[in-house]
């Protein structure tokens, strides 16, 4: 039992590591997209340089969360973000109407692709978590396996107090670093 505990611990352990990692660098990624495209839009002369570097500034403040948003506030912040990304698309055309180089046209469209699709991206990150299921078997295997280990020193008559409560602390707090990092 405590050998599939560990397994189990080891598999969440490393998927939730994993997809907060592939989260961050979502943040990342997207973030040098809306920064480039911000770059780039200096290849578009006046007035439209103005109209597509306030559509990305305006896109990017609705990327920021301070929390990690759950349930209706997720989907309000990502419908915020989808109604500033609207705008993005109609400004970058209406600043390619003027007299810019086929090479820079490419540039600057490739940047706002490349905003468009971290969006997708990021958000795709933020919603690969740990399945229910498998959090709550490792729940019943942890809770199975503690009262295994207590019933075990129960009956060979030396419990030791500490060393039960040191392995259901260390269970515990591995098990809150898991969800925390899911």
């Amino acid at each position: 039992m405590l050998a599939l505990l560990g397994l189990l611990l080891a598999f969440t352990y490393a998927f939730s590591l994993g997809r907060a990692d592939m989260r961050k660098q979502a943040i990342v990624q997207e973030a040098n997209a809306i920064g480039t495209a911000f770059l780039r839009a200096d290849f578009v002369a006046q007035p439209e340089r103005s109209e597509l570097r306030h559509a990305l500034l305006e896109y990017a403040r609705t990327r920021l969360v301070r929390d990690e948003l759950i349930g209706e506030a997720q989907q309000v912040a990502v419908q915020r973000s989808l109604e500033a990304q609207s705008r993005l698309w109609p400004a970058t055309e209406q600043a390619l109407r003027e007299d810019v180089p086929g090479p820079l046209q490419a540039l600057l469209v490739q940047a706002i692709n490349e905003v468009l699709d971290a969006h997708a991206v990021r958000i795709s990150a933020v919603n690969d978590r740990i399945p229910g299921a498998v959090l709550a078997l490792l729940l019943l295997v942890a809770g199975a396996s503690l009262a295994l280990a207590a019933h075990n020193v129960g009956l060979n008559g030396s419990i030791s107090r500490w060393r039960m409560a040191t392995f259901a602390a260390i269970l515990a707090a591995l098990m809150l670093v898991i969800v925390d990092f899911d």
